[in-house]
């Protein structure tokens, strides 16, 4: 984490850790409360991006580190099809192509560059509600970007859509509420004190 930390302002480094894939694949042990979150870490291990996988649950001082390590996951970034299904409970197969295609076709070739021009850089976490992992079972996360509000004055928000395949083998899509972090604030679980990994890290934002 403290590797991808240091590397938020620099273009060209996360161009080609970000080249390298589109996704990363989970396995969600357990539903998600619609209080909770899934926080999602990017990391770079030997050159190498990963993701770090925590319910905010246990993602506070309060629990002890042995717990948090052992609900830890990892995730390994890499190129995988979207399988698409015309069922979901948040948005359409079309409109998920369509967040993945703004990534696929804006994020290497502008947006990442317009991203670390800002104080911080890129990003440092997602935020995904509870309600976007409702089922036990096999999940891709897939990079996305979405629209921002006509004021704002970057053009996209880095997103992520979620391909869940439940314990009945059901495929849905998920996404839209999708939070990356910084900024904190806000609501909808981006405060900065919700991310204790960050303080375990010696990261300070």
């Amino acid at each position: 984490m403290q590797a991808w930390n240091d590397l938020r302002a620099d273009s060209d480094k996360l161009k080609e850790l970000l080249s390298r894939g589109n996704s990363f694949k989970f396995h969600s042990l357990s539903a998600l409360s619609s209080k909770e979150f899934l926080h999602v870490y990017p990391a770079v291990r030997k050159n190498k991006l990963r993701f770090y996988l925590l319910s905010s649950r246990y993602d506070t001082q309060k629990c002890k580190k042995k717990e948090l390590r052992k609900h830890l996951g990892r995730a390994k970034f890499k190129f995988q099809k979207f399988p698409g299904n015309k069922k979901s409970d948040s948005i359409s197969q079309k409109e998920a192509e369509e967040l993945i295609g703004n990534w696929e076709a804006n994020a290497l070739a502008w947006w990442i560059n317009e991203q670390c021009k800002k104080f911080g850089g890129l990003l440092s976490a997602f935020a995904i509600p509870g309600s976007d992992i409702p089922c036990k079972g096999e999940m891709i996360a897939f990079l996305a970007l979405s629209k921002n509000k006509p004021l704002e004055n970057d053009p996209y928000m880095a997103d992520l859509v979620i391909w869940a395949r439940d314990e009945r083998l059901v495929p849905y899509i998920y996404s839209d509420t999708v939070r990356p972090v910084p900024p904190f604030g806000g609501g909808l679980g981006s405060e900065r004190q919700a991310f204790y990994l960050f303080e375990l890290a010696g990261i300070n934002l």
